[in-house]
This record gives C-alpha cells, sequence and structure tokens, in this order.
C-alpha cells in the first residue's frame, strides 16, 4: 500500500524577523527546491514595508504564501474557520505551527477537520501557556522542539506527555560567508528584537564603557524596535553621552547577513532562548560570540566551539579579540555539521511523513 505524501502548511505569526519565521522560510524554500509540496501560511496581512518587503522576498524564492488574515480582538472563531478553510481548499494533510498564536488556533481548525495532521515546535524557553498547552496537548499529534532546553521545558514546564523530538534551528551558512569590513572601526553586532529577552539594558553600560576606552569601536544593534516601545527608549536612556554617536539602531533589516559580514565581534545578552538563531549565524559569519549560557550555547560549547561567556563585557570583549582562527574556523565547521538548513528541513519532511502515515492508536 502506497504511504499518503505530504502536503504541508507552515503557519506562522507574521511576515516578520523572528526566530521561527526565518528558520520556516528556509525550511519551505529549502523542501520546495527538493520538490516536497509545501507552503507559507501568516495569521495576518503583510501591513508594514517591512512585511511587504519579506513577502515579496520568500515569494522570489518560489515559495506558495498565504495569509489568513485573523482579526483583531475576540473574533478568534472567524480565525479557526479561517485556517479550516484553507486546510480543506488546498487539501493540506499536515500543518506545522510556529509560535502561541498559530499553534492556539491552527490546532483548533485541524481539529475539526479528520485528515490533517498537526506537528508542533517549541521554539522558546518562555511565554509559552501551561494551561493552554494541557488544553491542546489531546489535539496536538507530534511535537518538536529546536533545542534541548526547549523539549525540557515543553515537558516539565508546560507538562506536554507526548514525545518531543529534538530538530535544531538550521540556516543557509554560504549567505553569511565572506568578510567585508571597509573601515577602521572595530564593530559589535547584536541581532535581535529589541526587547527584554534580549538583554540589551543589563549589556548597555559594559558596552559602552568599552566603547568609552576604544575610540575606534561602535555598537551595532540589528532588530526590530516597535515590538516594546517603552524598552526601546528605557535602552536609549541607558547609552552614554559620550558614546552615542557610535550606538546604531538599524532596525529590522531583510539583509542581516550583511551586517555579519562587516562585524568584528558578535554580542547577544539574551537571558533566555530557545534556540538562538542568531549565535549559529554568528557562527557561519566566522565572529567570535558573547553570550550567556542560554540555548544553543551548551550545545556549541560541548562540540568544542568557543563561545565567551558574558560577565564583565568590558574584559569580554577583549577576550573575544583574541578568539584564534583555528577557533572561529571550527565554530565554522560545527556550524556547517550540524546547523545547515538542508538536513534540518529533511529531518522536519521525516516527522511531517511519520506523522501523516502512523497508525491511530
Amino acid at each position: 500500500m502506497k504511504k499518503n505524501q505530504p502536503k504541508v502548511a507552515l503557519l506562522i505569526n507574521s511576515y516578520n524577523l523572528g526566530g521561527a519565521e526565518k528558520l520556516m522560510y528556509d525550511v519551505a524554500a529549502q523542501l520546495t527546491s527538493d520538490g516536497a509540496e509545501v507552503c507559507l501560511v501568516s495569521m495576518k496581512k503583510p501591513e508594514t514595508k517591512l512585511e511587504k518587503e519579506i513577502f515579496d522576498d520568500v515569494r522570489s524564492r518560489g515559495i506558495a504564501s498565504y495569509t489568513i488574515d485573523k482579526p483583531c480582538g475576540g473574533k478568534k472563531l472567524k480565525a479557526i474557520f479561517d485556517i479550516l478553510s484553507f486546510i480543506r481548499t488546498h487539501k493540506i494533510n499536515v500543518l506545522h505551527t510556529n509560535g502561541q498564536s498559530p499553534d492556539f488556533y491552527g490546532r483548533l481548525a485541524a481539529a475539526l477537520c479528520r485528515n490533517c495532521k498537526t506537528v508542533v515546535t517549541i521554539h522558546n524557553t518562555g511565554g509559552y501557556s501551561r494551561k493552554i498547552e494541557q488544553f491542546l496537548d489531546g489535539i496536538t499529534d507530534t511535537y518538536t522542539a529546536v533545542s534541548e532546553q526547549a523539549m525540557e521545558y515543553a515537558k516539565n514546564e508546560l507538562g506536554v506527555k507526548k514525545d518531543v523530538a529534538v530538530i535544531c534551528n538550521g540556516i543557509d551558512v554560504k549567505r553569511y560567508e565572506g568578510h567585508t569590513t571597509s573601515d577602521n572601526r572595530f564593530t559589535i553586532l547584536s541581532v535581535g528584537r529589541i526587547v527584554p529577552q534580549k538583554g540589551y539594558l543589563e549589556a548597555a553600560d559594559g558596552v559602552c564603557r568599552y566603547l568609552a576606552k576604544n575610540s575606534e569601536a561602535r555598537w551595532v544593534i540589528v532588530g526590530e524596535t516597535n515590538q516594546n516601545p517603552e524598552y526601546f527608549e528605557a535602552v536609549k536612556d541607558r547609552i552614554w553621552d559620550k558614546v552615542r554617536d557610535r550606538v546604531i539602531f538599524s532596525g529590522a533589516v531583510t539583509n542581516p547577513e550583511d551586517y555579519y559580514k562587516s562585524a568584528d565581534c558578535f554580542l547577544l545578552p539574551s537571558g533566555f532562548e530557545g534556540f538562538g538563531i542568531a549565535f549559529i549565524e554568528a557562527m557561519a559569519a566566522r565572529l567570535p560570540i558573547i553570550g550567556n549560557n542560554v540555548g544553543v550555547v551548551p550545545d556549541i560549547l560541548k562540540m568544542g566551539g568557543t563561545v565567551t561567556a558574558m560577565n564583565d563585557l568590558c574584559k569580554n570583549i577583549e577576550e573575544a579579540k583574541g578568539v584564534t582562527k583555528d577557533q572561529l574556523d571550527k565554530n565554522y565547521e560545527i556550524c556547517c555539521k550540524n546547523y545547515s538548513i538542508k538536513a534540518i528541513s529533511h529531518k522536519y519532511f521525516e516527522v511531517y511523513k511519520r506523522v501523516l502515515n502512523a497508525k491511530e492508536g
């Protein structure tokens, strides 16, 4: 008997540059190029200039891309039935949800459709609801998590009873290769939304102290600034006046690889991460990395990689500058071997096939 072939919809929150969304763009592109039937579906239509640029870019990569246009406020039933209609119209048999809103609405919609299996990926180690997860666990076919820490969070904090397969994030490594520094500035790069989780407020004094001692250095922060405007203002207020002209907030960008290529050191001061895709982007760019022991960092260290532990940032930056070429090459090799988007995408596709053809128990 011929097994069913997956026809997959990857449900995301919006066309933005969050880690979950970036991963799904690359997974969709890779699987589409492999000949699989995969599409991207966003919970909301692209509205901002950046969202429209991302939407156009995703489509230019040959990815079938759609939107549900979830209404604001209490119209939850409409969102559920819109997703259900999409599943039926496009004959989707595997719905892969990414993020709290897609997880919630997607599973309820799929539960109303007898022939659609659900795959839920836990992308973080915070922000999920234990009550909601326990409520929806019974209508979830399988879970994945982007790291061992995210898997443990799902099992221990959220109370997920089903097995949770760990599939790490992946990137297109070649996009980050090639250093292009064109001036004598020493650039410290941070990539991530300006939100409390990312730890910019805690890092500001340390980086400013380093900049005050090193007039050739600058701090470039790449990431969305409007998710938490009050926090963004607090971070800006914490920047010392004497170095303010050397702290650059770029906002969200569609070409983060260009910033990695022109940087000299990478700093991600997050207090917690489900994975932290920016860490492996920095590895692909062969940048020395400074960060806390969160997300993928413990795995990098176990595999012999180098990450400078964050404590005294002024000292840490100097330590990072001393990381050797051999150590950076080792990080790059670890990235290529373990976090290539081709290998990661194939792991997801194996999950889709397994869940689709599992016997009803």
